[in-house]
C-alpha cells in the first residue's frame, strides 16, 4: 500500500515545479479540493525545516515557501463586497471547507463599520447550498423570499423602493463583543441587485466544488 506522506510530498514536489514553470494548468490540477488542505499542511512543515536549517538536505526547499503562498491565494476564494457610503459592507463569500454532500455553506455578511471593531468580518449568515439558487432568483425576480439556517437565523429579502431589502437575524457577537441575536439590514440598490445575484451563484459553485 502506498505511503500517504511519500504521495504527499511528491505532490508538494509537483507543485513547486508549477510554480516555477508557471504552469495554471498543473496548479490546478494539483490543487483539488480533496487534496490541496493536506497540501498547503506538507508545504507548511517543508517551509518550517527550511527555515530551521534543515533546508540543506534539500536546497530548493526554500520553493516551499513560494508554492506555499500561491497555494494559499488559490484555495482563498475572493469575496465579492459592496461597500455603502457610511461604510456598510455587505460580502459574499463561499465557505472553503471540504463538506459531505449537501453540508457547504455561502456566507452573507453584512458589516457596520462599528462592528469591525470587534471582528472583521462582523456576524454572518451561513446560507445552505441548497437554498442559495432560490435566493439568487428572488433578487433576479424582485420578490419576497425567506429562509432560516441550522440554527434560529432567518435572512430575509424584499421589494423597497427601488432596490431589495436585505435582512437577517444570527446569533452572534455584537459591538460591544457580547453573544446576542444580532440583527442586519441593508438596502441593496437596483444597480447592485442582479450583481449580488451573479456572487451569489458564482460562490455556490465554488462551495459546491468542496462537497465530497
Amino acid at each position: 500500500m502506498p505511503n500517504p506522506a511519500t504521495a504527499l510530498n511528491a505532490a508538494a514536489d509537483k507543485l513547486h515545479e508549477a510554480v516555477r514553470a508557471n504552469d495554471p494548468a498543473a496548479l490546478g490540477a494539483l490543487l483539488t479540493p480533496d487534496a490541496a488542505l493536506a497540501l498547503v499542511e506538507v508545504l507548511n512543515a517543508r517551509a518550517y525545516l527550511a527555515q530551521t536549517g534543515a533546508a540543506d538536505f534539500n536546497p530548493e526547499a526554500a520553493t516551499d515557501y513560494e508554492a506555499l503562498r500561491l497555494a494559499e491565494r488559490i484555495l482563498t476564494p475572493q469575496p465579492w463586497d459592496y461597500l455603502t457610503t457610511d461604510g456598510t459592507r455587505l460580502r459574499v463569500i463561499p465557505e472553503r471547507l471540504p463538506q459531505h454532500q449537501g453540508g457547504s455553506v455561502v456566507l452573507i455578511q453584512i458589516c457596520e463599520a462599528a462592528h469591525t471593531q470587534v471582528t472583521p468580518d462582523g456576524p454572518e449568515f451561513e446560507m445552505r447550498t441548497a437554498d442559495v439558487p432560490d435566493l439568487a432568483a428572488a433578487l433576479t425576480a424582485r420578490t419576497e423570499w425567506a429562509t432560516r439556517d441550522g440554527l434560529d437565523g432567518i435572512l430575509v429579502v424584499r421589494p423597497e423602493g427601488d432596490g431589495m431589502r436585505l435582512a437577517y437575524t444570527v446569533f452572534a457577537r455584537d459591538t460591544t463583543g457580547q453573544s446576542a441575536d444580532v440583527d442586519r439590514t441593508m438596502l441593496v440598490p437596483e444597480e447592485q441587485r442582479q450583481d449580488l445575484a451573479s456572487a451569489l451563484r458564482r460562490a455556490l459553485d465554488v462551495a459546491l466544488g468542496w462537497e465530497a
